[in-house]
């Protein structure tokens, strides 16, 4: 991510690098991306810095007792003390400001790589913002280039980003994530891309090959993807992708990221996710701006079938069997699916402001050829296998920078059947795990009526208990889930363990420590006649007293979070222990 800065050529004084502006006009300043603080306080050094009036200097600087600056204040690099006025705001980029006794600064103070103080009687008589973690200043031929400084270790990054012109090779790629189905799926072929004035053109043509069974060529091992895109414009514009595939695919994969699932499967002996085959064609159009907006819609013929769950290896627990992967639906349908994404956040990896907003919408219509066994009075079957459906799931996120220390974000997740026959296995929703409620276990179903999986339920007026089918697939039709978490920056340095310098010293990390605080909240549940807690009617909504909910903290040390949850609708559950990779959402 980075932020630049046109600025006038450099004097050959010391320390300032102010003087004359070009004829052509004032410089100028592009925010294109930059971690270490919020998008909005970008914008506001946008605006000062590319202001004609403001002064620019690079290094130490001392405004002195006697001294009165008029206007704004720009200091790169340097420490800034204040004995004397300043009128205007103040900006530090990498360095510190001290405003001591008898100093004032008229308007607001921000800092970016350093740290804020006033001693005695030093007067801001606006704002006051510092984010300490330090940015890369590059100067050169009039240009000023500030960037996240973990950019320079993390080299992988720039060898992913695409490159102009034409290229081909042959590639050898993970699928997605290791998993009990396929063990690792590997995608081997080559790929091609040419640039045209209106555009690119790419072209896939993969064969998939599963480790499971130890790579044997037998046709639970081999599958293929195949993709040719057109992308019409450049910042904006207009996608077309065509796809044949038969790829393995999983039920529900906003839980977890893939790399968090596949690193559980791998060395815990645990996979949070249930998969499906898909085998057929689609058609994609996508529409987009830039990288902040985009919005597609699909058509796509497909085939589903049940994969088994196989014994692939696991660094622990690997004598212990897999939990089965449930007997799903098995027919083929014809889906239209429509998507929205929105995201002004700061940074995708680890955001500090912005919002980020998802939403999809699919129709589908098709003839199921076997059903997949579920818990009793979960669903009407269709003696025909006729099935015709839609539903809809929405992910709307909110981060909020409230200091330079802390922030707290939002989540609201939603979704479920809206019109037509029951949902297929395939497109139904469990809730409990560290993805979504930590303070449950993946796949627990709790005594009485389960609003979690909606499983093994015990329905009211039904006989007898009722059991879960094998694997234990989520059930419910309609789930809606809320989060809110409050993350803020480790005071001490922990004997250095914390210690951010010795840390990117050390370690290569990049961003502070900090702890954190969340809650979550919700539920899923069946469509249909009321009966008891959990079916409700199409235009009915569960009591908020009926939803499930827990709270937990943690420490983030970098990319690695550690956290601990606690139920608080079951007091018999226990402590739940979990990492994350990323952050919770």
């Amino acid at each position: 991510m980075r932020l630049l800065l046109i600025v006038p050529l450099l004097l050959t004084g010391a320390d300032a690098i102010q003087a004359q502006a070009p004829t052509q006009g004032p410089p100028v300043l592009e925010v294109r991306d930059l971690r270490a603080v919020p998008r909005d306080v970008a914008d506001d050094v946008q605006r000062l810095f590319n202001a004609r009036e403001t002064r620019r200097v690079t290094g130490d600087f001392t405004v002195s007792s006697a001294s009165v600056i008029e206007g704004d204040l720009v200091v790169v690099g340097g420490h800034l003390s204040v004995n004397g006025t300043i009128a205007g705001s103040v900006v530090v980029i990498n360095g510190g400001i001290q405003v001591r006794d008898g100093g004032r600064v008229g308007g607001s103070v921000t800092v970016i790589g350093g740290t804020f103080a006033t001693i005695a009687g030093g007067e801001v008589t606006g704002s006051a913002r510092a984010y300490p973690e330090r940015v890369a200043v590059d100067a050169g031929e009039g240009v000023l280039v500030v960037r996240d400084e973990s950019d320079d270790e993390r080299w992988y990054r720039r060898r992913m980003t695409p490159r102009s012109g034409s290229h081909s090779d042959l590639r050898l790629v993970t699928a997605r994530t290791y998993n009990r189905v396929e063990g690792l799926p590997l995608l081997i072929g080559p790929r091609a891309y040419r640039d045209f004035s209106w555009g690119r053109a790419t072209v896939d043509a993969m064969g998939v090959l599963r480790s499971a069974d130890r790579f044997e060529l037998k046709s639970e091992n081999l599958g293929h993807l195949l993709r040719l895109e057109l992308q019409v414009g450049g910042s904006r514009g207009i996608r077309l992708t065509g796809r044949l595939e038969d790829v393995v695919t999983p039920v529900e994969d906003w839980h977890l990221s893939d790399q968090e699932t596949g690193l559980a499967s791998f060395l815990l002996h645990r996979d949070f996710r249930d998969y499906y085959n898909r085998h057929g064609g689609s058609i994609a159009a996508t529409a987009f701006v830039g990288d902040n907006l985009d919005a597609s819609v699909t058509y796509s013929d497909e085939k589903w079938s049940t994969p088994l769950a196989r014994d692939p290896w696991s660094l622990l627990r690997d004598n212990q069997d897999w939990r089965s992967n449930p007997v799903l639906d098995a027919g083929r349908f014809h889906l239209v699916r429509g998507a929205l994404r929105f995201d002004t956040r700061n940074d995708a990896a680890d955001p500090w402001s912005g919002w980020f907003v998802t939403g999809e919408y699919e129709y589908g219509v098709g003839k199921i050829s076997a059903y997949g066994p579920t818990s009793r009075s979960i669903r009407d079957v269709n003696p025909t296998g006729r099935n015709a459906y839609d539903r809809i799931l929405v992910d709307v996120r909110r981060y909020n920078r409230i200091s330079a220390e802390g922030q707290v974000n939002l989540r609201l997740v939603a979704g479920g059947w809206l019109s037509g026959d029951d949902l297929p296995l395939q497109r139904r929703f469990a809730l409990g795990s560290a993805g979504t409620l930590p303070g449950y276990d993946f796949r627990q179903v709790l005594p009485g009526t389960d609003i979690l999986t909606c499983a093994g339920a015990r329905l009211e007026g039904a006989p007898g208990g009722m059991r879960s089918p094998e694997g234990i697939p989520a059930q419910c039709e309609r789930f809606v889930l809320g989060q809110v978490e409050y993350r803020g920056e480790v005071g001490g340095d922990l004997f250095g363990i914390l210690d951010q310098e010795r840390r990117r010293r050390r370690f290569g990390w990049g961003r502070r420590a900090e702890w954190v605080v969340f809650a979550d909240m919700g539920r899923g549940w069946l469509v249909g006649p009321r009966t008891g807690d959990l079916q409700y009617g199409p235009g009915s909504f569960p009591g908020l007293a009926t939803f499930r909910a827990d709270v937990g903290l943690g420490i983030r040390l970098d990319d690695l979070g550690l956290y601990v949850a606690k139920s608080i609708t079951d007091a018999r559950t226990p402590l739940n222990f979990f990492a994350r990779l990323q952050p919770r959402f």
